[in-house]
């Protein structure tokens, strides 16, 4: 069994997969902090089941966000040994030919064109020439929902780590770091 999760924004989700595919995904209620609810639902989704993976989305997303998702799976990790697969939190939402956009509630937007995440400023964006697809309404961008099957497809062939060691994936500086 395969666990995806992914708590980098809002609209997060928990999801148990085989190799043939989703079994399970728990879509996790935006107006409660993950941190409140993502380790009891992940819980409860592998309670006796025997996992093999683990793919956890690294961002671009909130700071602490991001490092829930993470926490939890380096947690299973240390614990099992279960090797990790971390990826781009955007890719569930990419479209061939598109950018995959999030808000990132700074007078910015965070991107994913299907190779590399990156930020950009409003004014930035509206020079982009693809289509805009996301789980938000950001500037004019198509409404998504995640293809969790691309985020599955991605984990099984991507190499894991088997050390837990994963990094955010952060594509700018903190407001603090901004700031100075």
């Amino acid at each position: 069994m395969i666990l995806l999760l992914d708590t980098a924004h809002r609209k997060g989700w928990i999801a148990l997969a085989t190799r043939e595919g989703l079994l399970r995904v728990h879509l996790l209620d935006p107006e409660v902090p993950h941190s409140e609810s993502a380790a009891s639902i992940a819980a409860d989704l592998i309670a006796g089941i025997s996992l093999e993976l683990i793919g956890v989305g690294v961002g671009p997303g909130s700071y602490t966000g991001v490092r829930v998702g993470m926490a939890l799976a380096k947690g299973l990790h240390y614990a099992t040994k279960i090797p990790l697969v971390p990826y781009c939190s955007l890719l569930p939402y990419w479209k061939e030919g598109s950018i995959a956009c999030f808000d990132a509630n700074a007078g910015g937007i965070w991107a994913f064109d299907g190779k590399e995440a990156f930020a950009l400023s409003k004014e930035e964006l509206a020079q982009k020439t693809p289509s805009l697809v996301g789980p938000d309404p950001i500037y004019g961008a198509q409404i998504s929902a995640p293809d969790l099957e691309r985020v599955l497809n991605y984990v099984l062939l991507a190499q894991p780590v088997l050390d837990g060691q994963i990094k955010p994936l952060y594509v700018r500086g903190t407001s603090a770091e901004r700031k100075a």
